[in-house]
């Protein structure tokens, strides 16, 4: 038995060295697959510029700019400034199920667990980027949205979807708060980033809140205060979280930011394997400064 703990450290080593070698070897089929995948001009495997997002602290946005809101008016963003409260502008598409969903749900979650309200504290604008949404599915966006996490009679006061037929005036909106997005034709969707503008009263743009796992409810209380108080803020970091491109064969989904996840997962291993690398050669060493037997040192 005492053996066999010795040589434990040894066969967890070997196990976490066989278990690299299956990660690299399943790693390197899935690239292959992808490659083969891009060559086959399936997928766009580069994000360009096109997309990136320009920060305008400070600057104000267009508020002539007209749009129809979730029950068929027509309204200018102007409509929605001059209230004394912060205005929060996110910039999605309404079939989009994938980053644009998982963005609003986890804004309206953030969004419900803060001390200040919703249409009483401050409004939220969603703007559809996509001109051939309707009124119908802004409508049913935001019920969706609204009866998940916000069911308070306010909320739906205080938290617009807004569409347009005029693209000159979406990507108006969007170089004013420095979205950036383009159609792909290909994977038939938008491809963009997550992110959240705060703005004054005035219309003046704050601060940009990207989301990471989410949105931290302090950080966004933060925003909302000092966008209320007329303050133009900094960012303090830049994670942008790009929408999922789906295989159209394989069903999987692709990102830039899973090159990171799988940059960590490999620090991960390696780590793991140093660690019983270490305590396996600590163990050999430890046996061969021991006596051999109680016998052999009774002989001598």
């Amino acid at each position: 038995m005492k053996n066999l703990f010795r040589r434990l450290p040894g066969i967890l080593f070997t196990s976490a060295f066989l278990g690299i070698l299956a990660f690299f070897a399943t790693a390197r089929e899935a690239v292959a697959q992808e490659r083969l995948t891009s060559e086959s001009s399936r997928i766009p495997r580069q994000i360009d510029d096109s997309i990136d997002i320009v920060e305008h602290l400070s600057d104000k946005i267009p508020l002539d700019i007209t749009f129809v809101d979730d029950e068929g008016n027509d309204v200018r963003l102007g409509d929605y400034f001059g209230k004394d409260k912060p205005v929060l502008i996110t910039m999605n598409y309404y079939t989009c199920e994938m980053l644009c969903t998982t963005q609003l749900n986890e804004l309206a979650k953030a969004i419900a667990d803060l001390e200040l309200k919703l249409g009483k504290d401050f409004e939220v604008l969603t703007v559809s980027v996509d001109p051939k949404d309707t009124t119908t599915r802004a409508s049913v966006k935001k019920a969706n949205i609204l009866a998940a996490f916000l069911k308070e009679p306010e909320a739906r006061e205080g938290w617009h979807f807004l569409t347009s037929k005029s693209e000159d005036d979406i990507r108006r909106l969007a170089k004013a708060v420095g979205f950036g997005y383009k159609w792909d034709e290909v994977s038939q969707q938008y491809i963009h980033a997550a992110f959240v503008v705060a703005l004054t009263p005035e219309g003046a743009i704050s601060a940009y809140v990207y989301m990471r796992d989410g949105y931290d409810k302090i950080n966004l209380r933060y925003t909302l205060v000092d966008a209320g108080q007329g303050k133009i803020g900094s960012t303090m970091d830049r994670i942008l979280v790009y929408c999922f491109l789906q295989y159209e064969a394989q069903g999987e989904y692709s990102a830039s930011i899973m090159k990171i996840t799988q940059v960590f997962g490999m620090l991960t291993l390696f780590f793991i394997g140093g660690w019983f690398l270490y305590f396996w050669r600590k163990s050999r060493k430890n046996s061969t400064d021991e006596p051999d037997t109680p016998l052999a040192a009774n002989r001598s």
